[in-house]
């Protein structure tokens, strides 16, 4: 689950490549967890590891071309899964999820 986060996080959150202490954050875990995470993505090649130029001891994470696929790949899937789940409702439960979701956006909470 920390794998397809941190994913997330490197396609949605960051315009340039974030360190490994700014991904914790975001994902809200602890340092270890993200840097094994991280590592397993970079094993994998959908995450891509450099140095940073202005500080070498700190590592910058960049999605690759491969796990920006990956995470279209679990977008459709979710999407997937929320339509099924949306489809099972009755008329009056998905308004009721509109309107929520409506209100979510307007809160700025899906941001």
């Amino acid at each position: 689950l920390s794998q397809v986060r941190a994913i997330h996080v490197l396609v949605c959150c960051d315009p340039e490549p974030p360190p490994g202490g700014r991904v914790a954050e975001r994902l809200g875990i602890s340092p270890a967890a993200t840097s094994r995470a991280l590592d397993a993505l970079v094993t994998k090649g959908f995450v891509a590891r450099t140095e940073s130029p202005e500080d070498r001891r700190v590592r910058l994470f960049a999605i690759t071309a491969a796990g920006r696929a990956a995470a279209a790949r679990l977008t459709a899937l979710k999407r997937a899964q929320l339509e099924r789940f949306v489809a099972g409702l009755e008329p009056a439960q998905r308004q009721t999820l509109s309107r929520s979701l409506d209100e979510l956006d307007l809160s700025g909470a899906g941001s």
